[in-house]
């Protein structure tokens, strides 16, 4: 009997431990994710130049375009504003460095006109969409 049990128990003990040390595993890689998307988030694109302003640009454009097409509400406009606010500020205070740097924005475009006919009965999303994408078409001109 004393046998059987061990049978069962050893593996067992094993199994719990593989099981924790693949939790704590997960929970590192999430925090590695995470961190990277803070850093990506908090991107100074002041500081580059060239090829590197370009790609940055870029990336920001690409993901700011991805993120408004899934506002849905108040609660993620404000996600989105704390998110690419400062950037999109940063761009539009170097405005001038840009020439020749943006990258198609036609995609861009369509989405603030989706979101503009979308919302336009609901005063209270516009209120804090409205001059978010103003500072966005701003910098697209």
């Amino acid at each position: 009997m004393k046998n059987s049990f061990r049978k069962i128990l050893v593996p067992l003990a094993l199994s719990l431990s593989v099981f924790a040390a693949c939790s704590k595993t997960e929970g590192a890689a999430a925090d590695v994710k995470n961190a990277a998307k803070s850093a990506a988030e908090s991107l100074d694109l002041s500081k580059l130049s060239g090829d590197a302003l370009k790609t940055g640009v870029a990336k920001t454009f690409t993901d700011l375009t991805a993120k408004l097409g899934e506002v849905k509400d108040e609660a993620s406009i404000k996600d989105l504003i704390s998110k690419f606010g400062p950037q999109i500020d940063q761009l539009s205070g170097m405005k001038s460095k840009l020439t020749g740097m943006l990258p198609d924005t036609t995609g861009l475009t369509k989405v603030i006109g989706s979101l503009t006919e979308k919302f336009k009965g609901n005063e209270g999303v516009m209120k804090l969409l409205q001059p978010f994408l103003d500072k966005i078409t701003a910098l697209l001109k």
